[in-house]
């Protein structure tokens, strides 16, 4: 039998700016499979203060600056982003 391959995700829910800082030190150890949100909505009842998931454009955008390539299209999720955004705004979620 050949050696099984195995597949992780990383996962962080944003408390402060530190989530990006925590996805470049997982590119270190070799992950490149992570999870975000399109505006970093959502967020966790466990962790206290998060407002939310890693933003999906953001976490393109620091990709890129580092050398990574994506399949997303950072033109078309910047959009939605900002579109969602709009759409929130002035609503409150509870």
């Amino acid at each position: 039998m050949g050696r099984q391959k195995s597949h992780q995700l990383f996962l962080m829910i944003e408390t402060s700016d530190a989530t990006i800082v925590g996805i470049l030190v997982a590119l270190e150890y070799g992950l490149r499979t992570f999870d975000s949100s399109v505006g970093g909505l959502g967020g966790c009842p466990y962790a206290p203060g998060a407002s939310g998931n890693v933003a999906t454009e953001k976490l393109v955008s620091f990709l890129k600056k580092y050398g990574y390539q994506t399949k997303v299209n950072e033109e078309r999720i910047n959009f939605v982003a900002s579109f969602v955004k709009n759409l929130l705004k002035n609503k409150q979620i509870t």
